[in-house]
């Protein structure tokens, strides 16, 4: 039960944990970071079934977590312990993803696991706030120079008028829902050969993975010059102490790839690893600003397939 109560407690340490969002009657959208804000808790004691029940009720209340929240009523989370014997639990922790992002979860969960340690040998738990919180990255974000970024999204989306499609089947008669998963899983040989030649020419196989996607995307989509998403991380290496920041901070932004009639693999990716370096300089710019300053019509997509790795 402790180890429940020290992760209520990280929401006094990370302001990001006791944010809501207010836009109602306002022209623009609020971030509103509260004094405090109590964690929602909830105990189950799923002792006295079998193992068969336990996993379906745990089933049951991963279903019911995918109710959303409020997004004016803080915190956006909710902890859910169940105990399945005298020394196993299952911790459900639910947040919006708009306040954490793959990066963070592992921050904060550490930092439970660490005081719940310090916990067991005894000792008193400090709790002092980070050296870095959320509110200095908002204003790092504010101080950018978006003139700057819209001069370089409007020279890299130039000319490109609508969105490269996403060719997908036209006899979708056959589809029981609007989603579809698909995994693909490389032998350890082929894994290996990829890892070795990205680390042999200094790429990355982010690099790798957005060159294949391209050359698919040309492929399906007939066209030889593509856009489409990629994921960044956004987290910015000139501000200091960044990687300790629990927030969300990822970004998706438009990557335009010019595929030559005749393609050298090598100077090729380099010289789509070198474009990705310059766009990390404006990782910064919310889409929808990207959006606006490009040629593409208002209300339609800049792009329909995102490469995230």
């Amino acid at each position: 039960m402790y180890f429940a109560s020290l992760a209520t407690g990280s929401s006094d340490r990370y302001d990001i944990l006791r944010t809501s969002f207010i836009w109602s009657d306002l022209a623009a959208s609020v971030q509103v970071v509260r004094q405090q804000a109590a964690l929602p808790f909830t105990y189950s004691d799923y002792r006295g079934v079998d193992r068969q029940q336990q996993q379906q009720n745990i089933v049951a209340e991963i279903e019911r977590e995918k109710q959303g929240f409020e997004w004016s009523q803080p915190p956006l989370m909710r902890l859910h312990l169940m105990q399945l014997s005298a020394q196993t639990y299952e911790f459900l922790w639910s947040s919006h993803h708009i306040l954490l992002d793959g990066w963070s979860l592992p921050l904060v969960f550490k930092e439970v696991l660490a005081a719940y340690q310090v916990y067991e040998r005894g000792e008193t738990i400090d709790v002092v706030p980070p050296a870095n919180s959320y509110r200095s990255y908002i204003a790092w974000l504010q101080a950018q120079d978006m003139v700057a970024a819209q001069v370089f999204w409007q020279q890299q989306l130039e000319g490109i008028a609508a969105p490269t499609p996403l060719i997908a089947p036209t006899d979708r008669s056959a589809l029981t829902s609007g989603s579809y998963i698909a995994r693909l899983q490389l032998p350890p040989e082929t894994t290996a050969t990829l890892q070795q030649f990205v680390r042999q020419h200094q790429l990355t196989m982010s690099n790798l993975i957005q060159g294949a996607w391209a050359l698919l995307l040309g492929r399906y989509s007939d066209e030889r010059d593509v856009v489409f998403g990629v994921t960044v991380s956004g987290r910015p290496a000139a501000l200091a102490g960044v990687e300790e920041i629990v927030g969300l901070f990822i970004n998706t932004l438009p990557l335009r790839v010019a595929i030559p009639d005749e393609i050298e693999v090598l100077p090729w990716l380099q010289t789509l690893q070198a474009q990705q370096q310059e766009i990390d300089r404006y990782a910064y710019t919310p889409l929808v600003e990207i959006q606006g300053w490009s040629e593409i019509p208002a209300g339609a997509a800049l792009f329909e397939s995102i490469s995230g790795v």
